[in-house]
């Protein structure tokens, strides 16, 4: 194991261990250590007592996840699954969050009833995901005394978060698991029966923390840079504007955001150059200030990364307390090993798999780039070093997480980081260290900190809006993860060891970029159509992908907007263009639009476009001739400003995108006085054999003209017009075409009561397999030569057969 890394390799041993007590039956975690520990018999002795404590390591670690998960696990999941509701007490075990009438947090559990007066304690203080609504704008005053160790009674109606609902989407319920929930609970705040404010250590560093971010909106007047700031400066994550978050998401700088050991390492130097002042002795200077950093990470709200930091720049100063000089890995390792015993979930956070990795990263890549000759400058080649370390171990991880990377976020973090990270945080500390002098010495740097700021965002902005080739990537594959993370471990060893000539240095490039084709995997799919009819609540949207070739993406579903009064308006809505559509088309790598469908001008069909539009390239709209509407209007004006072309067609048009892909126009025709729905465009897509009619919110009327017209021959798949509506899918439609499968784009409980009754019973009479992406997600449909197969997001009892 070695004395230098032994702390690193336990941390990486636990993670490990970690890993199969969660993918494997513990059953199987046990089978497979005694395997591993019977082959040991055959490694040399040198090398087998290493590899026998590090298994036994792995072992402990193993059982430990799993019995750390067997009394985390949920009382309250049975009430839950009944969605029945609950009387609750317990104290609120996060930071409390309003964004507009929402007040979210998370609430330790510790009694539960029917009734208030029936409250009995749970086995185990169980957390709980907590949405309460207000109803009066007065009701503000009253939920911002609300802090972390607060006591609450409230009454809930409990429920199961939801899995995701598309294919990569964000599960819900998933990153609640690594919260350590269950369950979630949901009411108003006139069912708030009891609060008790507690005096405690956590509640006094949020007050703080509150007070500071306060103070920055004094100092700075722009909004969005002081929005900016309260993020940067003291980790109030709620801060900036969503749409500046969004911006350096997509440009690979969300990382500047976080606190990270930059922080600590600025305040530790300030702490350690003041107390020098105060003439303190050197040792007890590294005690007060590592106690300091302590209280710097409760302030800026003890993220996964602020702790791995705090942790680090403590540790470190604890060793020169002792006279010990830990390596950065044995400090990596202890704060790792530190972490993961405490709380096990956090490992799959992305934070904490960020924050760990990049620092890996950093100290074992950094070096190996700095032995390179070149540049000659050596912070020249020390910037280089940092940027290609930082973005070379990240990568995998972002791309699983968001399915973006732009080739620009090199340039970016090289360019930009330095600026942000050794000009605005420093000068931003001294601004709010002067404020409280006096205000009027920090109103110059200030407002130089608010120009600066300006300037890169709308630098930012403008290279956000270029279409930059390899910027979404495929969800990756387990191998893929696994070849990539194996890469990057292997290089550094065989380094090390000497190979790193310039051969070797071709031969590891050469892997790399074999890897990262390998990840765009442009032979994909390459002999398919794949069409994804995407779950996106009470509307449609569908994409068709030929191959690896062809993109057509028919409607976009859409988010209806209520004029609600100011103080109940999200700070960022969910938009489904933009939080469902957009990310689907990121996880299949997918760049360029060939053909975006608006089939009418409803808004549930079309809404979604407009946050698309932005990032994707566009061959042409197709359109179904009529004079657009507001919405139709607002999208076209922004097809003409890209120059993208608008056509339309008529009945019996086809063409061909391939040998065995072949689409038809069947409606509207040459008349476009028809109105509303009528007005749906109608596809017939015929691939490799098999038939799909997307119908739009085609109703009854037209059905009756295109089998008068002979336009409906037989069919293999439905997609239902108007999300099963009883204004269409006549019996007409069904004997003509003959379905084998019918799709039902229809939202949650949905206010229309879609889809109607008849028309469920008129599918089943006819032995037509039914599924609605309301009980089922996404439904993802493949066709090649061999035929056609189906699949769902979602498995539910309800999905009919």
């Amino acid at each position: 194991m070695g004395q230098k890394n032994v702390w690193f390799s336990c941390g990486l041993t636990v993670a490990a261990g970690y890993l199969l007590s969660a993918s494997l039956a513990f059953g199987l975690v046990i089978s497979l250590y005694l395997v591993l520990l019977t082959l040991c018999l055959l490694v040399p002795k040198q090398y087998a007592k290493k590899i026998v404590c590090l298994l036994m390591i792995g072992l402990i670690a193993s059982a430990y996840y799993a019995y750390y998960d067997f009394i985390h696990r949920s009382f309250l999941q049975a009430a839950a699954e009944r969605e029945e509701r609950l009387h609750v007490w317990g104290s609120i075990d996060s930071q409390v969050k309003r964004d507009g009438d929402i007040l979210s947090f998370y609430l330790l559990a510790e009694r539960a009833g029917k009734t208030e007066a029936a409250l009995e304690p749970l086995a185990r203080p169980e957390r709980i995901a907590v949405r309460v609504r207000l109803t009066e704008e007065g009701q503000i005053r009253l939920v911002e005394r609300y802090r972390q160790t607060d006591r609450l009674g409230l009454s809930l109606d409990l429920a199961m978060p939801q899995h995701a609902r598309n294919p990569h989407a964000f599960d819900y319920a998933a990153y609640l698991s690594t919260q350590g929930v269950t369950v979630t609970g949901s009411g108003t705040f006139a069912d708030v029966f009891a609060y008790r404010q507690e005096a405690t250590v956590q509640r006094l560093f949020q007050e703080w923390q509150e007070q500071a971010a306060r103070r920055v909106v004094q100092c700075f007047s722009d909004p969005v840079a002081a929005g900016y700031l309260q993020s940067l400066l003291f980790g109030v994550q709620e801060a900036p504007d969503p749409s500046l978050v969004d911006l350096y998401r997509d440009m690979g700088l969300i990382h500047v955001l976080a606190i990270s050991g930059l922080h600590v390492t600025l305040v530790s130097m300030f702490c350690m150059q003041a107390l020098a002042l105060c003439r303190m002795k050197e040792k007890h200077a590294f005690l007060l200030t590592s106690l300091l950093i302590g209280g710097y990470v409760m302030l800026v709200g003890a993220s996964p990364s602020a702790i791995r930091a705090g942790l680090m720049g403590a540790l470190y100063l604890w060793g020169r307390l002792l006279d010990k000089r830990w390596s950065g890995l044995e400090l990596l390792g202890a704060a790792l090993l530190g972490m993961l015993i405490v709380s096990p979930y956090q490992m799959w956070q992305l934070g904490f798999q960020l924050s760990f990795l990049v620092t890996w990263g950093l100290l074992v890549y950094v070096p190996l780039f700095m032995s390179v000759p070149f540049p000659r400058k050596a912070w020249m080649r020390s910037a280089l070093a940092v940027t290609t370390a930082a973005q070379l171990v990240s990568f995998p991880v972002i791309i699983y997480w968001f399915h973006l990377s732009s080739p620009l976020s090199w340039l970016v973090n090289l360019l930009l980081v330095p600026i942000l990270s050794l000009i605005v945080l420093p000068i931003g500390y001294v601004v709010i260290l002067l404020s409280f002098v006096h205000p009027a010495l920090a109103v110059l740097p200030a407002a130089a900190i608010e120009h600066l700021l300006s300037w890169l965002h709308g630098l930012l902005a403008i290279m956000g809006e270029w279409h930059v080739p390899f910027t979404h990537w495929r969800h990756p594959a387990w191998w893929w993860m696994f070849g990539y993370g194996a890469l990057l471990v292997a290089v550094p060893i065989f380094w090390q060891r000497g190979y790193h000539r310039n051969r070797d240095k071709i031969g590891y490039c050469a892997i790399l970029l074999l890897l990262i084709a390998l990840a765009k995997n442009p032979f994909a799919n390459a002999g398919e159509v794949r069409i994804t009819f995407l779950d996106v609540g009470q509307g449609d949207s569908a994409v068709v992908e030929i191959g690896n070739r062809l993109v057509y993406v028919i409607d976009s579903g859409g988010t209806p907007v209520f004029a609600n009064e100011q103080w109940k308006r999200r700070r960022d809505p969910f938009e489904v263009g933009k939080d469902t559509v957009l990310p689907f088309l990121r996880s299949r790598g997918i760049e360029r639009i060939d053909r975006l469908v608006m089939t009418h001008g409803d808004y549930d069909h079309i809404g979604g476009f407009g946050g698309v539009l932005p990032h994707m390239e566009i061959a042409a709209a197709l359109v179904n001739g009529k004079e657009p509407g507001h919405t139709e209007l607002q999208l076209h004006n922004e097809l003409r400003r890209k120059k993208i072309p608008i056509v339309t067609g008529q009945t019996g048009q086809s063409w061909q995108d391939g040998p065995d892909v072949r689409w038809t126009w069947l409606s509207p025709g040459l008349d476009r006085s028809v109105e509303d729905n009528d007005a749906s465009i109608v596809l017939l897509l015929e691939a490799y054999g098999k038939r799909i009619l997307f119908t739009g919110d085609m109703e009854e009327e037209v059905e009756q003209r295109l089998a008068n017209e002979g336009l409906l021959p037989p069919i293999d798949v439905l997609k239902v017009g108007h999300h099963g509506s009883r204004t269409g899918t006549s019996e007409l439609l069904l004997d003509r075409t003959h379905p084998a499968l019918a799709i039902i784009s229809v939202g949650q409980k949905n206010r229309y009561g879609h889809p109607a009754p008849e028309i469920l019973a008129r599918l089943k009479a006819r032995g037509i397999q039914t599924i609605r992406t309301d009980q089922s997600g996404a439904v993802t449909v493949r066709i090649d030569q061999t035929g056609l197969v189906w699949d769902v997001s979602l498995r539910s009892p309800a999905m009919q057969k």
